[in-house]
């Protein structure tokens, strides 16, 4: 079944960038994977309406969460699912945290 929808996956980390991806890919889902939120942000503009995945540590001081204001403020139709391997997650003013 094909999703319209694109994914997009953001994380520091490439193993898990590929991994998603590939998850993705074998459900006929389309998914494009970003390094970094710097990446991200440049190509902001010219992505379709989508879902992002954004890891909550994005490293070098990057934050998944300051990256989610950034993209809600200019593209709040944008729906954003966090990921991370932390035991404890930051709290998020705006959003609603289900812990698995």
């Amino acid at each position: 079944m094909q999703n319209e929808l694109p994914i997009y996956i953001i994380d520091d980390e490439p193993e898990m960038c590929r991994s998603l991806s590939l998850l993705l890919a074998t459900s006929g889902v389309p998914a494009r994977s970003f390094g970094s939120a710097d990446l991200f942000l440049d190509a902001l503009d010219s992505l379709p309406i989508g879902v992002i995945i954004c890891d909550v540590n994005l490293g070098e001081g990057e934050s998944g969460t300051r990256l989610a204001s950034s993209v809600l403020n200019s593209r709040p139709e944008l729906a954003i699912v966090f990921a991370t391997g932390l035991a404890e997650l930051p709290s998020i003013p705006w959003a609603t945290i289900i812990r698995a």
